[in-house]
């Protein structure tokens, strides 16, 4: 199953579609703006909901729950120095690639459950996720949301600092 995401450049509120690879909706994901700590939600085409990723507050490296109607995952940032790692709690899956790229995988075991690729050449955000089984497509789309939120808050705090 392959999901597509194309977020607008300018959402105050982060709200976008995911389609499929026939230019289906088949998800809507929407960011919370006001909410402290972040939350994304994810509803199916009928706008209910299937998926939540929220933020967990108060520790040292960035660290978000992930839940669908099924599993509660935690992904958590790991601190290195060179590159971005992270680690998954409560699931059997690791994720391993190019997180600043945005070209990664989530694996079990030796078996690809999800691909990402990020295509740079567009007008905002466009991401292209191949899932191996569609049981999986709304946990894999909340890691994919969590990573993307923590490389955006830390390219975010990058700037600030360079401009301090």
């Amino acid at each position: 199953m392959k999901l597509y995401i194309k977020q607008k450049v300018f959402t105050i509120a982060e709200k976008f579609e995911v389609k499929n690879e026939f230019g289906e909706t088949v998800f809507y994901c929407e960011g919370s703006f006001f909410r402290i700590p972040k939350k994304f939600t994810i509803y199916d085409k009928n706008h209910e909901i299937v998926g939540e990723v929220e933020k967990v507050m108060l520790t040292l490296m960035p660290r978000y729950v992930i839940r669908d109607s099924r599993r509660e995952v935690t992904l958590r940032k790991q601190f290195t120095f060179l590159f971005s790692a992270y680690i998954l709690d409560n699931i059997d899956w690791k994720l391993e690639g190019n997180f600043t790229a945005h070209k990664y995988r989530l694996l079990y075991g030796n078996t690809i459950i999800m691909s990402i690729d990020k295509h740079w050449f567009t007008w905002g955000d466009s991401y292209e996720l191949d899932i191996r089984d569609e049981d999986d497509a709304i946990l894999a789309l909340g890691i994919v949301l969590a990573i993307d939120r923590i490389l955006s808050d830390d390219h975010n705090t990058a700037n600030s600092n360079v401009s301090n």
